[in-house]
C-alpha cells in the first residue's frame, strides 16, 4: 500500500514537472479534440475493440481512434442519430445506444440498425450483456421498460411486477423490495431467494448493469454492489465523499468503475485492483484503462485526454538538475547532479540521500575491483566499501580528475593532467597528455580511451589494441567493465565493442550512431544510450553472440530533452537528463500489444471496394491502391511497411502506408505485409484478378484451335492437291505397270504353248494316238484355265495349286515314270480366300521341269510348298532335284538356240512391277543345290497378301508395317 502511494505520489509530482516546467513533456497527458479530428468536443465514453481501436461516442457521432487519426461515422454511414451516449462489445460488433426508434451496431465499418415491432422512441439508460444476449432498459415516463435483441428487431421483456428490476437477463430474473429486504423472482413471479437487508437495501435510488452470465453491478453515489448471480450474494465497496455519477465497464476481463475523481479496477472476484486518481488538471467525467493500461478520459467539454501506461507510473526526481552520471552500487543507484552534487536513491521508496556537494570536476565511479563506489569533487574523495567510508582529502596533483582507476596498488588520475598515483593517494608519476578521458580495468589489464583512441596498459607500457585498424583514430567516449576479464567499449559513430585482452570485437555498428553511456545489467546484458535512442543487448546462450532485444527511439518524446546517462536497476530504467531524473518501470516501455497492422481501405482505378469482395476484372490500366494503417498510440516511432506481392513482387517498403500495384495480370495473388512493430507477424491479404471474356484460358485456347484449325485446313486443302496430284500421277503409272504386266502375262502364254506344242509333237511321234488324245484333253484344261486366268490380276491358291497340277499331270506323261511331283500345303493356310498374283509359279515350275529334271537321265522329283507364316504371310517353296542352275546355264550356253528373251527375265520383271503396284510384295530367292555337292534347285517365294487398294486407286500400304521381315 505505501508502495502504490509512493507511485501516486510520485506520478503526480511527474505532473507537476510536466505542467510547470515542460519537463519531458509539455503536458502530463495528450489531448484530442475536434482540431485532431475527434467528431465532437463534447465526449461521453470510450471503449476498445478486440483489433485494439479505441471507439469514443460523442454528441456528433462515434469516433475510432488509431493513435494517429480519427474515423467518424455519423448519419452519412447509417448511424440513426448523432447523439450516441454508450457502446458495447460483442464478439466484433460494437452496439450503440442513444435516444433514437433504431439501435444496432457497427461492424466492418457498416452500421446495421433495428427497432421495435411498435417503433417506439428507445431512451436507454441501463444495458444487460449475457452469452448470446444483449439488451437495455429504457426509459419511459417514470417507468422502465426492458428490451432484448432477437430474430433482428428489439423485443419486449414485461416485469412479472410492476417495480420489478431486471437483475438477469438471461434467465429472466428479477429484483423487488420488499420491506427492508430484496427478493428475487423469475418471469412467472416465483421466488428464487429472499436476500435480507442488503446494504443496497438502504439506497434511495441505484443503477442495475449485468456485465456478463454471473455478476450485474449496483451503482448509486455512495457505494458499488456486486451481485453474484450464481448464489445471488452481494459484494459491497463504500465510498467517503459521495459521487454525483458512476459509470460501470466490463473490459479484459476486469470491472471497471469510473467517476470524475477515480478509476477503480476489480477483478472478477470483486478484488479491487487498483485505485487511479484523475489529475486535478483534467475536468474529466469517463476514465477507460485499455488492454495496455493507457488511461483514456472523455470530458463533456473538452473531448479526449490520454495518459500513457509508462507516464502513469513514471517517477520523477531532481527537478532543474542536469545528470551528468549514474551508476549503481550493490543495490542502490547514485546520481551526479549539476549544481546538486552527489546522491544515493532508493529504488523502493525513491528517497535521496546527499553525499557530495557539486563542485566543477569530479569522479562517480563503481570500482568493480575492488567492490568499492568512488565519489570525487575538486574538494575531497570518499571511497565507500559496504558499509565504510574512507575519506580522502585532495591534493594540487590530482585536480581536475574526471576518471580514477585502480591498477596494480596504484591509481591512474585521468582528466587534464595524467598521474600515476600511489595507493594513499600521493603523488607518484606524471604521465604525457594523450588525449584520454576514461579509464577503466579488468582483473590483467588497464584500458583508456579517448580523442585518439583506445590504449592498453599492461607490463609498464601502454599499447593499442591488436587489431586497431578498427578503432584508430577514432574517439573512445565510454569504458565500462562487462566481466572480470572483458571491457564494453563505445566509439563515436563506430559502434560498441568488447576487448578481451588486447583482442576487439564489434558488438554492433548501432548505424554509426555515437555511444553517450554504456550500463552492464549483468555479463550477459548491456544497454546503450546512444544519440536519440536506447538498445539492450543480451548474449545468446546458444550462438554466444550478442543480439539487440530492445531499442526505443526519437519520436519517443523523452528525447525532445538531452539524455545523458542512464542505469538499470529492480526492472527499472533511469534516465538522467538535462532536466532531471526520470524513472521508468521497464515492463512499461515494452511494444504494446495493441500495436496492430490494418488496411484501411482499397480503390480500384480510384474506386473504393469492400475488403470482402476482392475478386477484380483485369483491365489494360488496372491499379490497385491500398492504404494501410497502424495502431499506435505512443507514437514512439513511425511505422515503416515492409510488403511483397506474391507471386510477382518480392520485399518493398512504404514509409507512408500506401501501396499502389499496377499492371497485374489475371492470377490468384496473395499481399503479405509485416507487422512494423512485430515483423515475425504479417497481415495476408488474397484477391483474385480475373481475365475479361478475351483473356480467358478457354478463350485463348479457341482462338489457338482456330489458328491451328485455320493452318490445318489450309495444309489439308495443299496436301489434298498435292495428294490428288499424287495420286493421279500414280493411277496413271499404275495403269501403266498393269498394262506391262498384262503384257508380260501376254508374253507368259506363248511360251508355254510353246513349249506343250513341242510336247504334243513328242507324243504323236512317240506314245501314239490313245495317249496323244489323253494329253490333248489334259492340254485343253490347261489352257482353258491359262486363258480364263490371264485377264486377271489375282487367283486363289486354291486355282493355282489345280493349274500347277493339271500342268504336272502332263509333264509326267511327258517323262513318264522318271519325274514325281508333290503338293504340301500347310493345313493354316485358306486357300480359297489366299490370294496369289496370276500366272507367278507356272513359269518357275516350268524351268524346273524343262532345266533341271529334263537333263537328268534317270528323272526326278519337284515338290511344291505352302506354308503359313502370319496372317498376311505365306510362303512357297519350289524345290527339285534336278542338275541345278550351274550345269543348266552350261547346257544353255551350248546349244546352238538363243532365245532372247526367257520366262525368267519375265518373271523377274513381273515381280518388280507387281510390287510397285502394291496388292503383294514378293521377294523372290532361288538357290542351287549343286554348289554344296547336293543337286537340283530351291526356290522360295514370300509372298506378303492382304494389303487392299483404296476406291480412288491408291494403295494403302499402313499394314505393311506390321509385317517387318518376318520370314525371310
Amino acid at each position: 500500500m505505501i508502495l502504490k502511494i509512493a507511485n501516486i505520489l510520485g506520478a503526480i509530482l511527474c505532473w507537476f514537472f510536466f505542467g510547470t516546467f515542460g519537463f519531458i513533456y509539455g503536458q502530463p497527458y495528450s489531448h484530442y479534440g475536434t482540431k485532431e479530428g475527434l467528431a465532437s468536443n463534447y465526449a461521453y465514453r470510450t471503449i476498445q475493440d478486440d483489433r485494439g481501436f479505441l471507439w469514443i461516442t460523442t454528441a456528433n457521432g462515434i469516433s475510432r481512434f488509431n493513435g494517429k487519426e480519427f474515423k467518424n461515422f455519423g448519419l452519412q454511414n447509417g448511424l440513426p442519430i448523432y447523439d450516441i451516449w454508450m457502446l458495447l462489445p460483442d464478439d466484433g460488433k460494437l452496439w450503440f445506444f442513444g435516444r433514437s426508434n433504431r439501435l444496432g451496431y457497427v461492424k466492418a465499418d457498416s452500421v446495421e440498425t433495428f427497432e421495435n415491432e411498435k417503433k417506439i422512441v428507445f431512451h436507454p439508460s441501463k444495458y444487460y450483456k449475457t452469452s448470446g444476449l444483449t439488451g437495455f432498459a429504457s426509459l419511459s415516463n417514470v417507468f422502465l421498460k426492458y428490451f432484448y435483441f432477437d430474430d433482428k428487431q428489439w423485443k419486449e421483456l414485461s416485469p412479472p411486477r410492476d417495480k420489478a428490476i431486471l437483475i438477469d437477463l438471461k434467465k429472466k430474473r428479477w429484483l423487488i423490495a420488499v420491506g427492508d429486504s430484496l427478493q428475487v423472482i423469475d418471469s412467472q413471479s416465483k421466488l428464487q431467494k429472499t436476500i435480507d437487508k442488503p446494504a443496497i437495501a438502504k439506497a434511495i435510488f441505484f443503477d442495475v448493469n449485468q456485465i456478463n452470465d454471473s455478476i450485474s453491478v449496483f451503482l448509486t453515489p455512495k457505494s458499488v454492489h456486486f451481485l453474484n448471480l450464481i448464489n445471488l450474494a452481494f459484494t459491497d465497496y463504500f465510498i467517503d465523499t459521495p459521487i454525483q455519477t458512476l459509470r460501470v465497464n466490463f473490459f479484459n476481463q476486469q470491472i471497471q468503475i469510473s467517476s470524475k475523481q477515480f478509476l477503480w479496477i476489480f477483478d472478477l472476484n470483486f478484488k479491487l485492483l487498483e485505485k487511479i486518481k484523475v489529475p486535478d488538471t483534467i475536468n474529466a467525467d469517463f476514465v477507460f484503462l485499455d488492454k495496455d493500461e493507457n488511461l483514456w478520459l472523455t470530458s463533456l467539454t473538452q473531448g479526449l485526454f490520454f495518459i500513457p501506461r509508462r507516464d502513469r507510473h513514471t517517477q520523477c526526481l531532481f527537478k532543474n538538475q542536469k545528470i551528468r552520471k549514474l551508476v549503481r552500487y550493490q543495490s542502490h543507484i547514485f546520481a551526479k547532479t549539476e549544481p546538486g552534487g552527489y546522491f544515493e536513491i532508493d529504488p523502493i521508496t525513491y528517497s535521496t540521500k546527499k553525499w557530495l556537494d557539486w563542485k566543477n570536476f569530479g569522479v562517480l565511479k563503481n570500482l568493480e575491483n575492488l567492490d568499492a563506489l568512488l565519489i570525487s569533487n575538486d574538494d575531497e574523495i570518499l571511497l565507500i566499501k559496504g558499509s565504510q567510508t574512507q575519506k580522502i582529502t585532495k591534493q594540487p596533483h590530482f585536480l581536475n580528475a574526471t576518471q580514477l582507476s585502480f591498477y596494480e596498488k596504484k591509481w591512474l588520475n585521468v582528466g587534464n593532467g595524467n598521474y600515476w598515483l600511489n595507493e594513499d593517494f600521493s603523488q607518484g608519476e606524471k604521465l604525457p597528455f594523450d588525449g584520454a578521458r576514461l579509464s577503466a580495468t579488468t582483473n590483467e589489464y588497464l584500458y583508456t580511451g579517448g580523442i585518439l583512441g583506445l590504449k592498453i596498459y599492461r607490463n609498464k607500457t601502454f599499447t593499442t589494441p591488436e587489431n586497431n585498424e578498427h578503432l584508430a583514430s577514432t574517439p573512445v567516449t565510454a569504458l565500462t567493465q562487462l566481466d572480470a576479464s572483458t571491457l564494453l567499449v563505445g566509439t563515436d559513430h563506430k559502434g560498441v565493442y568488447t576487448a578481451k585482452g588486447k583482442k576487439l570485437d564489434l558488438v554492433s555498428t548501432l548505424d554509426s550512431l555515437p555511444v553517450k553511456d554504456l550500463f552492464v545489467e549483468n555479463p550477459d546484458k548491456f544497454w546503450v544510450l546512444s544519440e536519440g535512442c536506447i538498445f539492450k543487448y543480451i548474449k545468446s546462450p546458444e550462438t554466444d553472440k550478442w543480439k539487440k532485444i530492445f531499442s526505443l527511439c526519437k519520436p519517443f518524446k523523452l528525447f525532445d530533452e538531452e539524455i545523458n546517462t542512464l542505469a538499470v536497476w529492480n526492472n527499472q530504467l533511469y534516465l538522467g537528463t538535462n532536466n532531471g531524473l526520470v524513472i521508468y518501470r521497464l515492463e512499461d516501455l515494452t511494444p504494446s500489444p495493441s500495436k496492430s497492422l490494418y488496411i484501411k481501405h482499397i480503390e480500384l482505378d480510384g474506386i473504393s471496394v469492400s475488403q470482402n469482395k476482392l475478386t477484380f476484372k483485369a483491365t489494360s490500366q488496372l491499379q490497385l491502391n491500398l492504404s494501410l494503417g497502424y495502431i499506435d498510440y505512443l507514437n514512439d516511432e513511425a511505422p515503416v511497411f515492409n510488403y511483397r506481392l506474391l507471386p510477382a513482387m518480392d520485399w518493398r517498403s512504404s514509409k507512408t502506408g500506401e501501396i499502389t500495384l499496377v499492371g497485374l495480370s489475371p492470377n490468384k495473388y496473395t499481399l503479405e505485409i509485416k507487422d512494423p512493430g512485430n515483423e515475425q507477424h504479417s497481415l495476408k491479404l488474397q484477391f483474385d484478378i480475373v481475365p475479361l471474356w478475351w483473356q480467358t484460358w478457354w478463350f485463348r485456347l479457341s482462338v489457338l484451335f482456330l489458328i491451328f484449325g485455320f493452318a490445318g485446313w489450309l495444309v489439308y486443302l495443299y496436301l489434298n492437291k498435292k495428294n490428288h496430284l499424287k495420286n493421279k500421277r500414280l493411277e496413271e503409272r499404275r495403269k501403266q505397270i498393269e498394262s506391262e504386266l498384262h503384257a508380260l502375262r501376254a508374253q507368259m502364254n506363248p511360251h508355254f504353248i510353246f513349249n506343250s506344242l513341242n510336247a504334243i509333237q513328242y507324243y504323236l511321234n512317240e506314245k501314239g494316238p490313245e495317249l496323244s488324245e489323253k494329253y490333248l484333253m489334259l492340254f485343253s484344261k490347261l489352257i482353258r484355265m491359262i486363258f480364263e486366268f490371264t485377264g486377271k490380276k489375282t487367283i486363289s491358291l486354291e486355282q493355282e495349286i489345280a493349274m500347277l497340277k493339271n500342268y504336272l499331270e502332263l509333264e509326267k506323261m511327258r517323262f513318264g515314270e522318271h519325274f514325281y511331283f508333290i503338293f504340301d500345303i500347310d493345313n493354316r493356310l485358306d486357300t480359297k480366300s489366299t490370294f496369289i498374283p496370276t500366272m507367278i509359279l507356272q513359269p518357275l515350275v516350268e524351268n524346273a521341269v524343262n532345266h533341271g529334271i529334263f537333263h537328268k537321265p534317270e528323272g526326278g522329283t519337284i515338290v511344291i510348298k505352302y506354308d503359313y507364316v502370319l496372317p498376311t504371310l505365306y510362303r512357297i517353296f519350289i524345290i527339285d532335284d534336278g542338275i541345278g542352275i550351274q550345269k543348266s546355264k552350261e547346257i544353255k550356253s551350248k546349244s546352238i538356240l538363243i532365245h532372247p528373251t526367257t520366262s525368267s527375265d519375265i518373271l523377274k520383271e513381273r515381280i518388280e512391277l507387281i510390287n510397285k503396284v502394291g496388292l503383294f510384295n514378293i521377294q523372290c530367292k532361288i538357290e542351287d543345290n549343286s554348289v554344296n555337292n547336293e543337286t537340283g534347285t530351291k526356290i522360295t517365294l514370300n509372298i506378303r497378301h492382304g494389303l487392299y487398294e483404296k476406291p480412288n486407286g491408291h494403295i494403302d500400304r499402313r499394314r505393311k508395317v506390321s509385317l517387318g521381315n518376318a520370314g525371310n
